[in-house]
């Protein structure tokens, strides 16, 4: 009977720590999306801001 119970036990610490290992993989992941998504952002701003500069020199001209 101890054996099960003993058995019962670590299984649950097993899945428990599974379960904490994923959550933190999930956390690191939507942290990357979220970092990966700002990057885009910045660099499409940039780009906006070199073809409007573009635009304005052509004008100019």
């Amino acid at each position: 009977m101890v054996d099960i119970i003993n058995n019962l036990y670590n299984l649950a610490l097993f899945l428990l720590w599974g379960c904490l290992f994923i959550s933190v993989a999930a956390v690191g992941y939507i942290v990357g999306i979220i970092k990966y998504a700002k990057k885009c952002t910045v660099l499409n701003e940039e780009l906006e801001k070199i073809k409007i500069n573009n635009m304005i020199n052509k004008e100019n001209i």
